[in-house]
Parts: structure tokens; sequence; C-alpha cells
């Protein structure tokens, strides 16, 4: 038989008088919920896609660039298996939904050339944001829905304001709003999560098989979303014995049942726990073992921070009043015995358990207990507003002349409580839009490479503490994180200009005398200025011609002056890299050169090199015909007086015997065929260095 005073609770909104239904106009009291609700949503949703694009093409999240590289896997290889297992399948699923009809439009317009053109990896910097976008708009939407389940669950169980109230709340709270802008598990698991959770109260009011049927398999879908969502189980537990009290054990069937739709529904989102059992095993203990001090960062690193936990829900998981009313509303259902209040509770406290234990600590992993506090909060918040009319009514006694009475008391309720309710949702509203706009301002180093790129020569060498990827089309960009781990003079000395220096990233015992040396042309700044990104500085080392590590040959060509080269053996290079090895070459190698050009004027047209290799019987076995800088800087673009660093590898037969031979350079015009005139050469061509093959076979 069932537990004594286990009948249904009437709900929170009945504490006070409980309001009549106008007869008069019932469909504007409805439509006016469902303006309230819109609001909720339309706010919640605008808060979710502003600034959606942030950091792009530089994702920061570590999370984000795995998830995505997860279903590139699966599109590539046309199948549904992540080969990953540390986090279930279910979600991945349907990003690669989303992602194929991106994929397939980008096709369609010419975005894309096909599935090749998906980068193999996405960490840290991405050549194809649009993939992101609709990644991070999935999650804003399911953030959204979130919402709108938060006040499902309260207007089922506690009536319309604690579920208005706790919706509202959740809509504008900052760490739910900056969550639903990721592409990752943990918004999606919260609205699955939530989905479950309803379910798993339904056998309160019809404990039907159906009932648990139906929360079996919603459960089953929440873990197969992220693992920890297994928890809402215990919330189904806590009602099977609320509902039939001492006859559970004989019930039991029905919680077998439901374990096992749910187990079934877990396979479904995550088939391969089945195909592949040894790789989900891995996946799933390798995840186990990354939360230990050595599996990485987080947000912090403390088995057991109770405190802490207490902390972050105070000040950025509720923040502060409705983290009170949220208190104020688990009181009230406690003492009321609220089946569903206590079936939820059960779920809110015991969850953190699963993370309490573990010696790295990520504060998002409790995002799916954040709805129902809000909603807690909502509770409390309309308690409250009960309890004040109670005083009120006891002190209006003392004024015969004040108007009271139960209609004066709905009303002074009706208008109580959206203004309390207002006064909660402005200080989060207000952090979530500066947290927004903060987001949608340009990443620093987007700033960074967009003014390197409109602004600054691209003559010279630069060094960058930018992502390589991002600077594919510039071969004179050398990127390193550390700009620092070379002084002034060995920069000047190679031919670099310009730096962009990661101040953070930058050693502190040798960044400050680069700095000195230099001249800070720009600054790009950071979080720690107020903006996103890392702190970055853009230093001119200046033009120094005359100390250049170069063999110098000063030649002039036109008004094209070849100030040296420098030479090594090795691979063709498609990037500027210092040369520093003798110019004797091995079999298989290429003849590596680098030109140092400067112009006395600027060109009108673009002129080419050719390079000949010249044997001792004056034939030439080798050769290269080019236009110099072709690709990124033509001679049409140099200006004058600007130092030019130009790659002119020349490729060698393996064939050619051992010997010395001679390097011809000279500069034409590739439309006509004319030749720059050198002063002193009769052909205009000059022998820049002997080179020496070895190591070749006989």
């Amino acid at each position: 038989m069932p537990w004594p005073n286990s009948m249904h609770n009437p709900p929170i909104h009945s504490i006070p008088a409980r309001s009549t239904r106008s007869r008069t106009w019932p469909r504007a009291r409805a439509a006016l919920w469902a303006a309230l609700i819109a609001c909720a949503l339309a706010a919640a949703l605008a808060l979710r896609l502003y600034g959606i694009g942030w950091g792009l093409p530089y994702t920061d999240h570590p999370d984000e660039p795995s998830a995505v590289n997860r279903v590139f896997g699966m599109l590539r290889h046309n199948d549904w298996n992540p080969r990953f297992f540390g986090k279930p399948s279910l979600f991945y699923y349907a990003l690669r939904v989303v992602f194929d009809v991106h994929l397939r439009y980008g096709v369609a317009t010419g975005l894309y050339q096909g599935i090749e053109s998906l980068p193999s990896t996405t960490d840290l910097y991405v050549t194809t944001p649009g993939f992101f976008v609709w990644g991070r708009v999935l999650t804003a939407l399911l953030g959204t829905a979130t919402v709108a389940l938060a006040y499902a669950l309260g207007r089922r169980w506690w009536g319309r304001w604690p579920a208005l109230i706790g919706a509202a709340l959740l809509a504008v709270a900052p760490f739910h709003v900056r969550n639903s802008q990721y592409i990752t598990q943990d918004v999606p698991v919260t609205f699955t999560a939530l989905i479950a959770l309803l379910a798993a109260l339904a056998p309160l009011r019809r404990p039907t098989w159906r009932s648990y049927a139906l929360a079996g398999l919603c459960i089953g879908l929440a873990t197969s979303t992220k693992y920890n969502a297994a928890m809402v189980a215990l919330a189904l537990v806590v009602v099977h014995v609320q509902v039939w009290g001492w006859a559970s054990l004989r019930k039991g069937w029905l919680l077998a049942m439901a374990g096992a739709l749910s187990l079934a529904a877990f396979v479904a989102g995550t088939p391969y726990a089945l195909l592949a059992p040894e790789a989900f095993w891995h996946g799933v203990t390798h995840q186990y073992v990354a939360y230990n001090p050595t599996g990485g960062g987080g947000d912090l690193i403390k088995d057991w921070p109770v405190l802490e936990y207490l902390q972050f829900f105070w000040e950025s998981g509720l923040t502060p009043l409705p983290c009170l009313a949220a208190l104020v509303g688990v009181g009230v259902l406690v003492a009321r015995r609220d089946r569903a209040g206590l079936a939820v509770l059960a779920v809110v406290l015991c969850y953190p358990l699963m993370f309490l234990p573990q010696q790295i600590q990520f504060f998002r992993n409790l995002l799916p207990i954040i709805p129902p506090l809000f909603v807690f909060a909502g509770v409390g918040v309309v308690a409250c507003a009960h309890w004040a009319l109670l005083l009120g009514h006891h002190a209006v006694r003392r004024w015969p002349g004040l108007p009271r009475g139960p209609r004066v008391a709905r009303r002074v309720r009706a208008l109580a409580l959206p203004l309390v309710a207002l006064g909660l949702a402005v200080p989060p509203l207000r952090a979530a839009i500066a947290q927004d706009t903060f987001h949608a301002y340009p990443h620093s180093k987007v700033l960074a490479g967009r003014y390197v790129r409109q602004q600054l020569s691209q003559g010279a060498p630069l060094a960058l503490a930018l992502n390589h990827a991002q600077w594919g089309d510039w071969p004179m960009a050398v990127t390193t994180e550390d700009v620092a781990e070379h002084d002034a003079a060995w920069y000047r000395s190679q031919g670099f200009r310009y730096i962009v220096a990661d101040v953070k990233k930058a050693s502190p015992a040798s960044y400050p005398a680069l700095r000195d040396a230099s001249t800070v042309l720009q600054v790009f700044p950071g979080e720690a200025q107020g903006r996103p990104g890392t702190l970055l500085e853009l230093l001119d080392l200046g033009s120094h011609p005359e100390e250049l590590a170069i063999q110098r040959s000063d030649a002039a060509f036109g008004t094209m002056r070849l100030l040296g080269f420098q030479a090594a053996a090795g691979d063709l290079r498609g990037r500027f890299t210092p040369l520093h090895g003798p110019a004797q070459v091995q079999p298989g190698q290429a003849l590596q050169l680098n030109l140092y050009w400067q112009p006395a004027a600027a060109l009108d047209r673009d002129y080419a090199i050719f390079l000949h290799l010249v044997n001792q019987q004056g034939q030439t076995v080798a050769q290269r015909d080019t236009i110099i800088r072709a690709d990124d800087y033509p001679t049409s673009r140099w200006r004058a007086g600007e130092l030019v660093v130009d790659l002119a590898d020349l490729p060698i037969e393996p064939e050619l015997p051992n010997g010395r031979y001679r390097l011809n350079i000279g500069v034409y015009d590739m439309a006509s065929g004319a030749r720059l005139p050198l002063p002193g050469s009769a052909d205009s061509s000059l022998d820049l260095l002997t080179v020496e093959l070895a190591g070749r076979s006989s």
C-alpha cells in the first residue's frame, strides 16, 4: 500500500488563495501567459545566438575541435562510427546530420569542393568556420528548448508562476547562455536529461507500464547524450517507492522493464557500444582516467570541493538572489513533502557525487541540475510572495480605510510576482548581455591577422605568434609560440621586419629586451584588457640590410638590387626558413635558396628569374624559370627601398654526376623575354655561387 500522506500535493501557487478563472476574459489571460512565455524564449534564443561566431576562425574551447573532428571523421568514412567513446554518440549523430546538410549546401553553392575539403584537424584554428557556426546554432537551439522544458516541469508540478519565473531565470542565466554557444555535450545533455526527468515523474500521476516504459526510453537517450545523465534514473526509483510504498518490490518488474528499455535506448543512441565493445570500453575507462591530475587542466584540481561547488552556484551557476530563492523553494517542497519535488531533489543532491571524488573538476558538468534549481527558485519566489501577502493582510487590519479582501490580494500578488521576477532576472540579464557583447568583439588574433594582411608589406619574413594554418598562403610568415626564443639581432640578420608577439607565451626573461629593441607598432588587447583573446603586440624591427647574415652579391639588375643570398641543401620548400648550410647537395636533395632583393624604385611589371645550373663544360644541366613571388607578392607590388626575400629553390636530378657546378641567375620580362641589364655582364646574368654535388654513385 502507498506511504501515508502520499496523495498528490496541490500546486505551489495554491498556497495563497487560489485565483479563480475569470469568466469574461479567459482568452486574453491565456494570450498573456503565452506572450510571457514567448518573451522568455525569445530572450533565451537571442542571448544564445548573438555572437555565435565568437573567436572564429580560432577555437579557444578545447572540446569544440574534438567534437567537430569526430563528425568530420564520420563524414569522410561515410559511416556512423565516431571512433571515440570517451563520450556517447547521440550528440555526434545530431551534429553529423547538421554538418551533412551544411556540406551539401556548401558543395551546391561552391563554398566547398566536397568531403575532401574538410580539414584533417580543426584544433586551435579552423579553415571551415561555417561548420562551427552551425554546430553552435544546434547547441543554442537545444539551450533555448531547455528553457521551454524548465517551464513545462514547473507548470506540470508546481504551477504557472514558479514555472515562468524558473524559465525566465534560466533564459538569462549567463553560465547557461555561455555554454549554449559551445559545440559540446553539456547543454544537449541538459536538454535530454530534463526530458528524462519529466518522464521519470510521470508515474506519480499515471503509474502505468507505459509511463515507466517512456521514462526508461528517455533516460537511455539522455545517457546516450552524456554518461552522467544516468543519474536521472534515481528520480524514477524515488517515484516508484513513493507511488507503490511497501508494494515497491512486488512492482519491481516495472523498474526492470524501464531499465531494459533504457539500455536499449542507450544502445540505439550509441550503437557501437555493441558493435565495437572493446573500443567502447577503452573510451569509457580512458575518460575516467582523464579526470585524474595527469589528465589535463580543469576549472579546479581538487577532490571533494564541496565549498567550491557551493561558491560556483552562488557566483555564476545560479547567481546570488536566485540561489537564495532556490533554497527557500527547496525548504517549501521538503516541508510539504512534495513528491515530485523530493524526487527531483534526490537527483539534484546526488548528481554532484559523481564528480566530487574526482581530482579534476569542470563546473559545466553541473549544468543538468541547474534548470531544476531555477524552477525551485520560482517556487521560493512564489512562497515568499505568499508570506508577504499574509504579513500585509495582518498589517492592513490595523488600517480600516485600506482596501482588502481576496480580490485585492490576488491583484497585489499578480502585480508583485512579475516585479519580483523582473528584479531577479535583471542582474543576470545584464551580465549575459555584457558577456555576449564581449565575445561578439573580434578575437585579438583575428584583428592582428587582419592588420598584418592589410597594413604590412609582404616582402620580408614575419615572426608570428599565430596559428600556422592561417598563413598557408603567406610564404614569408614564420609561426612560433615564443617569439622571444631569438633576440632582435638574430631576427634582423635573417631579414625579419615585423614580429607579432603573444605576450603571455613569450619568455618573460628575454621578451622585454626584444621589445625594447623594437618599436611597438600596434597593440591588440586580450581578456585582461577587456577583449576576447590574448594580448598581442606588433613589433617593428626596422629595415637593416647591413645586418643581414647573407653571402653578399650586391648586383643590380636594372633597378632591382640583389643584396645577397642564403643557400643550403634539403627538400623543396613552400615557406621561408633561414638557411645556414653549405651548398653541398646529396642525392634526392634540392638546392635551397633565399634571395634578398631591394628595389631602388617601384616596378611596373612582374619580372621573372632564371636559375641555370651549369657544369664545367658550360652545359645547363638543371634550370628553373619562375615569376618572382608570383603567388603572393610579385614585383609590380614592391615598394621602393623595401627588403624582399624570395624562395628560389632549385630541384636537382639525382642522376647528375658528382662535381662542382655554377649557379647562374638573371632577371627578365616574361612577356617579352628581355633581360634586365646587369652592369659588367655581357648576357645580363650573374654567377651566383658554386654548388657541389656529392654522394652520387659513379
